[in-house]
């Protein structure tokens, strides 16, 4: 709103944290982490990461759709050290102390989406080209950085893996049950879906960008088991599940491909088989599933 009703708004915003001391530069830290380490962390309210959240979702749309004289390169760099941030907090975050558990599945939600949001801008738009020379540049350095932390092969820090592999896999938590209460169950479901999107789009760019196979998809084949059982336990789930499992095996690998049913075991194997078969001559078996799970067979095919 400020930036339709004020001239050259958008352009004082980007100058500000230019110069402002928020984000890290120059080696020293910066505010951000500051008042995340030494306050928030200590009293359990994340009010101001969760508006940094905000202001950053917001600065990826308007780097993308608003045209504005601040030179894109310092946009990129702006970008580029917030996600770095935003990153360690969605290492860390479900960790955390929380006065409200509101606050954790919403700083969840809010940086899946950011990260879905600069991944797709990226190499979702003219997937042919190099990331530095489409109209989404300012974004490259924001999207190599996610790309980095969730696609390394070798890498032993897999801290945001095992974030995103808590969240899919967290529905078969007792500590989850107990949270997910009426008042958290939207905003948790919310959360858990988004995770499987941009789970997907993680596997998706890796076969773009002929990637290796990722540490990600090696534990997401050795936490089978557990998304079977969410299949079978979530109705509202399996075209999640499904989808997600489609296109881990659907994507290229340098050696011999995994099996999945190898890795789901016999007894695991048996019940998705049940299940599907169940589900595809149900009346209730809406178009949407039927269409991912003919898919899901022909991938495995």
């Amino acid at each position: 709103l400020l930036v339709a009703l004020i001239p050259n708004f958008s352009h004082f915003v980007w100058s500000y944290l230019a110069r402002s001391g928020l984000i890290a530069r120059n080696g020293k830290g910066g505010l951000a982490a500051t008042i995340l380490g030494t306050t928030e962390l200590t009293n359990g309210k994340y009010d101001f990461t969760i508006i940094l959240i905000e202001l950053v979702n917001q600065l990826v749309t308007e780097s993308v759709t608003l045209e504005t004289d601040f030179p894109d390169r310092m946009k990129k760099d702006i970008l580029g050290r917030f996600t770095s941030h935003l990153l360690n907090v969605y290492e860390s975050y479900q960790y955390w102390k929380y006065t409200s558990f509101f606050q954790r599945f919403k700083i969840g939600s809010s940086l899946t989406s950011l990260f879905t949001n600069i991944l797709y801008s990226v190499y979702g738009i003219d997937p042919t080209s190099p990331p530095t020379e489409k109209i989404t540049k300012v974004l490259a350095g924001s999207a190599n950085s996610i790309v980095s932390a969730f696609l390394a092969s070798q890498s032993s820090d897999i801290r945001a893996v095992n974030s995103l592999l808590s969240v899919l896999t967290s529905l078969k938590s007792d500590e989850t049950v107990t949270l997910t209460t009426e008042a958290f169950g939207n905003m948790y479901m919310e959360l858990v879906t988004k995770t499987f999107e941009l789970a997907n789009l993680i596997i998706s760019v890796r076969a773009l960008l002929k990637m290796p196979p990722s540490t990600l998809e090696k534990h997401i084949y050795a936490k089978s088991p557990d998304l079977v059982d969410v299949y079978v336990s979530y109705h509202h789930l399996r075209n999640q599940v499904i989808k997600l499992l489609t296109y881990l095996v659907r994507a290229p690998w340098s050696n011999e491909l995994p099996s999945l049913l190898a890795h789901l075991g016999q007894t695991h194997s048996q019940l998705l088989l049940d299940m599907i078969a169940s589900d595809l001559e149900s009346p209730l078996c809406d178009h949407r599933l039927m269409k991912n799970l003919y898919s899901f067979f022909s991938s495995i095919m």
